[in-house]
């Protein structure tokens, strides 16, 4: 391999942005997929896209049927640029998928669990690390209560214990999507928000940004207007 020194900013520039969105069910985290403004391919489980039905032109899909083809579909996206926005839908239903592959492998319940956690965490990083594309991969969110305080935190939602901490730490955006209940509206009337920065309620919150950048506690959940604030457009 030819090594070849690069000024940082356009390794930053060749990066795209690396998003991980987690949620309750029904909070809009595939509708947001939908909001990117550029092409975008989302790359789904089956029936994962209802909620979306009628999309943008823009935005087209990929369904998931098993773990193995998560090579085959990494090299497609490495091979040349085929989008702007490539988003995982849902990155916990793929730790599952691969989950009930690595226990059709193994015999030995000691190695399920370290096989299971260092594959999906190798597959997250192959792909957020695509070269040219924004990559957004989206976790169902876990909701905990302390049993002697009664504080409720809500934390990325993966199979195990040890898995979903893990999560954070792989992307610079770790941002959630609520929905919450419109003051003085109809019953069941709702509006939905980023939450870009970390609480004592949403734990798994963060935003590495450039010197420079910022970005408010709630956002609009729109993908094209981040990425302009993130890069000052």
């Amino acid at each position: 391999m030819a090594i070849e020194v690069q000024e940082i900013n356009e390794l930053i520039d060749d990066s795209g942005l690396k998003l991980a969105i987690y949620g309750m069910a029904g909070s809009g985290k595939t509708t947001l997929s939908t909001t990117t403004g550029g092409s975008t391919i989302i790359i789904s489980m089956e029936g994962g896209l209802l909620s979306i039905k009628n999309p943008p032109k823009n935005v087209k899909g990929i369904k998931l049927e098993n773990a193995d083809q998560l090579d085959e579909l990494h090299d497609f996206f490495e091979g040349e640029k085929i989008c702007d926005w490539l988003i995982l839908d849902s990155g916990s239903e793929i730790a599952e998928m691969i989950f009930e592959d690595e226990k059709e492998k193994t015999d030995d319940p000691r190695k399920l669990y370290p096989a299971f956690q260092s594959r999906v965490i190798s597959e997250f990083k192959r792909f957020r690390d695509l070269q040219d594309y924004n990559v957004m991969i989206t976790f169902k969110m876990l909701k905990i209560v302390n049993q002697e305080t009664g504080l409720v935190t809500y934390q990325i939602d993966m199979p195990g214990n040890k898995l979903g901490p893990q999560i954070p730490y792989l992307f610079d955006l770790v941002f959630a999507i609520r929905a919450e209940d419109i003051e003085d509206g109809e019953p069941g009337e709702q509006y939905r928000i980023l939450q870009t920065k970390k609480d004592d309620v949403y734990t798994d919150v963060k935003a590495r940004l450039p010197k420079g950048i910022t970005l408010e506690m709630f956002e609009e959940p729109n993908l094209a207007k981040i990425y302009k604030k993130v890069h000052a457009e």
